[in-house]
């Protein structure tokens, strides 16, 4: 029942080692950073963690290290332990030709956030990243309570939330159109940030609706000018109006839903990324939600 043990410690070694110490401290939250996550396939390498998110079923091994480096599984207790819940995971992605694209699989349990270099960005009195101060330990412990909490949105909703389940509802439907429509897990996690962002400070409809959008809808994306061209129209419409009903498709073309300032459009981040999308589909034929 002995692991081999390695002269040099590998990082999946460390992020190991990481998630049974959460394990063991569940009064604590633990924030695993994992760099550079599409420089293999993601599900090759993360599919246990990614079931036992969802399922909550016994994913790690339950191990324990010797005084002589090996780990082992411990005599007592299960060969294996939930993925513990005051763990959080966040992955870095760059893209070019040596990486690999994630799945609709994947995305659907994520929150995919873009970062671009505005040109104001660029500073003279640029310096490497510091390491920051301890957060605020009420905040973190309410945070962890949180997490915790698979129905804290219902007990904590969102003001808006009604209307916000409409406009998810209206968003459903015209993805559906083009048989991309998203599913039970995308809707419970929307309600689930809504909640959780008015309570941070978005106190609108509009900015939740325009995270929840970028972060959860747009990522999975991409194609052929064919295949997408109407489903970008569209989508961009229903983020520069929110409007009652999306123009039918025969209509979309003629509608010129780019000509606006992004921030005269009602959810802003998304409109301004398809459009984007938009003029790359049409200069390469080809477009996603990756640049």
């Amino acid at each position: 029942r002995d692991l081999h043990s390695f002269p040099t410690r590998r990082s999946s070694d460390l992020a190991l080692e990481f998630m049974l110490k959460a394990a063991a401290d569940s009064s604590h939250p633990y924030l695993l950073l994992l760099d550079e996550m599409n420089l293999a396939h993601v599900e090759r390498y993360f599919a246990d963690v990614l079931s036992g998110m969802e399922s909550g079923q016994r994913c790690l091994p339950n191990l324990v290290k010797g005084s002589d480096g090996v780990w082992r599984v411990r005599a007592q207790g299960p060969d294996r332990i939930a993925l513990p819940r005051n763990l959080w995971i966040v992955g870095t992605v760059n893209v070019d030709e040596t990486t690999y694209m994630f799945s609709p699989k994947v995305l659907d349990r994520a929150n995919t956030f873009e970062f671009r270099v505005e040109t104001g960005d660029l500073q003279l009195e640029v310096q490497k990243p510091a390491q920051c101060a301890p957060g605020d330990q009420a905040l973190i412990r309410g945070l962890l309570t949180i997490a915790r909490d698979d129905a804290w949105q219902q007990t904590n909703p969102a003001t808006f939330r009604d209307e916000l389940g409409k406009k998810l509802t209206q968003l459903h439907v015209v993805l559906a159109r083009y048989g991309m429509e998203f599913g039970h897990r995308v809707f419970y996690e929307s309600l689930r940030f809504a909640a959780l962002a008015e309570a941070a400070g978005l106190s609108t409809i509009e900015l939740a609706l325009d995270r929840i959008v970028m972060q959860k809808v747009l990522p999975r994306l991409h194609g052929s000018r064919r295949r997408l061209e109407l489903p970008l129209l569209a989508l961009a419409q229903f983020c520069r109006d929110l409007p009652a009903a999306v123009a039918a498709d025969e209509k979309l073309p003629s509608l010129q839903v780019e000509q606006l300032a992004n921030a005269a459009a009602k959810l802003p981040k998304s409109y301004d990324k398809l459009c984007r999308m938009l003029r790359n589909l049409r200069a390469n034929q080809f477009a996603s939600f990756t640049e």
